[in-house]
């Protein structure tokens, strides 16, 4: 097995606590069925590669750190997120835009403030 099955069953267990979704769902996504997607929480068999990357998309995480465990910096975490914004329509991504701007002005005027 090239990675450790308990960091996708650890995953798995994250997002349907915290995006409160469920097996079903996640087998759905991964058009799979409850019982493949047991199978890799138990270890007995893996995800294909390209299951990996909807899993890595669902979960918001690199596909190193579903295999891994490695936490996934915060850049590589942003930029997963910005690949995933490209899906929005015009108005949802302004949404986005203005609230980076915002942030990025708070973020210099405290700069600003800091070495004065």
């Amino acid at each position: 097995m090239f990675f450790e099955v308990h960091h996708v069953e650890r995953k798995i267990t994250y997002t349907q606590r915290e995006e409160k979704t469920n097996p079903k769902k996640i087998a759905a996504e991964l058009g799979i069925t409850t019982q493949t997607l047991q199978t890799w929480e138990r270890g007995e068999s893996e995800p294909k590669a390209s299951q990996l990357v909807i899993l890595s998309k669902l979960f918001g995480v690199s596909i190193e750190e579903i295999c891994t465990g490695n936490e996934t910096s915060a850049d590589q975490r942003l930029s997963l997120k910005i690949s995933e914004a490209e899906k929005l329509n015009p108005e949802e991504k302004n949404c986005i835009e203005t609230l980076l701007e915002a942030m990025l002005i708070r973020h210099y005027v405290r700069e600003v403030k800091i070495t004065e």
